[in-house]
């Protein structure tokens, strides 16, 4: 145990002297006196426990373990990636086929992985794998020491190939062996339906590529349909890409600042609204949970903001960073993020998440009468409830 927590010491050490180091590769510190020094202190370290360690210390392994540490200290979308790892992500940019169907996400880089969403007929699924269960280890190796990143590159894998994962099930503290096969799993589609009294109700699930079209003739059929207003469904929101937000957001909104993204050096990059992109103008309301994230929360924080409609149910995850892969000198690379989105009102998403103008534990929406729109799912039925009273 002794020996355990020493390792760990030094790791902690190296991991803050070597902050300097990587701020330098990052461009975000400064070439002067102090940096040299820190260094310096940095090869000190490397020699003293070379020299005095109880035992043979791989200092090649102590190094990348430091890197590790590092980048998971900043936010869990950075990492760190050996020559190893790097050159099998340039041989293979693209995910790999088979998948278990499950979406995962982290508070911080040393949390472990929890489930926030469990794909319909998956592996997950068949074996009853449910959100806010907690994924442990992946294949033997702890989440608490793997990226986000790694942790989903390595739940994918060719179909058919199996995966060891650890599973904590909510409110449990046994931990589960379940070995799952690999399958090609479809990302979920938005969907849409139009309840009583000219409720209309838009799924997103994500924000992959092409989602934006489906979104633009959803909105058509729900118009066509003659809804008095739309609910828009982001719970559990948590991959895609930007471009696809920004055409949503085109679609929602006729004024105003989208996003803006904060760049290093405080410069801004403005994603303003489009008037002529407009394909919805009625009423709004956006659903929203603690499992929304990123690209759902930039829909959010804009809807909002621009008081284009009203925002339901807790607070948002509070994740808004873009990443960039940056190569090293020695075939590593770094996955950091070197962008932050910001609300319309310049808040800082990344660690703040976006509050809803009405909670679902506010005494207003819990005095609600709730209807029975669809039982199986309680906060979608009282939303949906509120929403038929007109307050």
């Amino acid at each position: 145990m002794l020996k355990k927590y020493k390792i760990y010491f030094i790791i902690a050490s190296v991991c803050l002297i070597t902050f300097t180091l990587l701020g330098m590769i990052a461009g975000r510190v400064l070439l002067n006196e102090q940096t040299y020094k820190n260094l310096a202190i940095l090869t000190e370290v490397l020699e003293l426990v070379e020299k005095n360690y109880v035992e043979p210390v791989d200092l090649r392994k102590l190094y990348r373990g430091a890197l590790n540490g590092l980048m998971e200290s900043l936010d869990p979308e950075c990492t760190y990636l050996t020559p190893e790892e790097y050159q099998t992500l340039l041989s293979s940019p693209e995910e790999a086929p088979g998948n278990i169907g499950v979406e995962i996400n982290k508070k911080s880089g040393f949390d472990y992985a929890r489930i926030i969403r469990v794909l319909p007929n998956s592996p997950a699924e068949r074996e009853g794998l449910q959100p806010g269960d907690w994924l442990r280890a992946v294949d033997r190796l702890s989440t608490q020491k793997l990226s986000l990143w790694s942790i989903r590159r390595k739940l994918r894998g060719p179909i058919d190939s199996s995966v060891i994962l650890s599973i904590t099930k909510k409110e449990k503290r046994e931990v589960e062996k379940v070995i799952l096969k690999r399958e090609k799993v479809s990302p979920e589609r938005v969907s849409y339906r139009v309840f009583e009294e000219g409720i209309g109700y838009l799924r997103i699930p994500n924000f992959l590529p092409g989602v934006s079209d489906s979104v633009a003739q959803e909105l058509q059929s729900l118009q066509e349909s003659g809804v008095a207003s739309l609910l828009i469904d982001l719970r559990g929101d948590i991959r895609g890409q930007l471009d696809e937000v920004i055409a949503i957001a085109d679609m929602l909104l006729d004024r105003g600042e989208i996003t803006s993204l904060k760049m290093p050096g405080g410069t801004e990059r403005s994603y303003p609204a489009k008037e002529e992109t407009t394909l919805y103008r009625g009423k709004l309301f956006l659903l929203v949970n603690g499992d929304t994230c990123n690209w759902g929360e930039i829909l959010a924080a804009a809807i909002k903001d621009n008081k284009r409609g009203e925002l339901i149910g807790e607070k948002t995850f509070g994740r808004g960073s873009l990443q960039k892969i940056i190569p090293l000198e020695d075939g590593s690379a770094l996955r950091l993020s070197v962008g932050m989105f910001l609300t319309p009102e310049k808040a800082p998403i990344e660690g703040k998440g976006v509050t809803p103008d009405l909670s679902l534990t506010q005494r207003k929406l819990k005095e609600i009468a709730e209807r029975r729109f669809v039982p199986d799912d309680p906060q979608l039925n009282k939303v949906l409830s509120y929403i038929a009273t007109g307050q």
